[in-house]
């Protein structure tokens, strides 16, 4: 994502997330994560016609997760840049299982030394 919205640090993370609305179907690439939110690429040829801004249940996967995280997120950016296609979402709904999972995903990424995005970067 060009620009850093997020409150806190975002981490970047290998895998797969599923989005599901009541009318959609949503299978992306996890670009990065954070306590507040992630990003997600999507195949170039996305196409959505109605409900983006729903609140969408979101399934994310990771060989790097203490196992799978569920929560509720709402799309509040969708850009197009080359020939990829990406989304950013704000998580607006976690329970405390899923947020103690989020929580030590951010420890093994700092322990790693994961490069965090900063704004800065961004601008390049």
């Amino acid at each position: 994502m060009l620009h850093n919205y997020r409150i806190n640090s975002r981490l970047y993370i290998a895998g797969e997330a599923v989005l599901r609305s009541r009318q959609n179907v949503i299978a992306g690439e996890l670009v990065d994560l954070s306590l507040s939110g992630v990003a997600l690429r999507l195949a170039p040829d996305f196409q959505i016609n109605s409900g983006l801004r729903a609140t969408w249940l979101c399934l994310l996967s990771s060989p790097d997760l203490p196992g799978e995280l569920c929560f509720l997120l709402r799309i509040v950016r969708m850009q197009r840049r080359r020939s990829d296609c990406f989304i950013g979402c704000r998580i607006i709904d976690i329970d405390s299982e899923n947020s103690r999972k989020l929580k030590a995903y951010r420890a093994l990424a700092m322990a790693r030394g994961n490069p965090v995005y900063r704004q800065a970067e961004a601008a390049t």
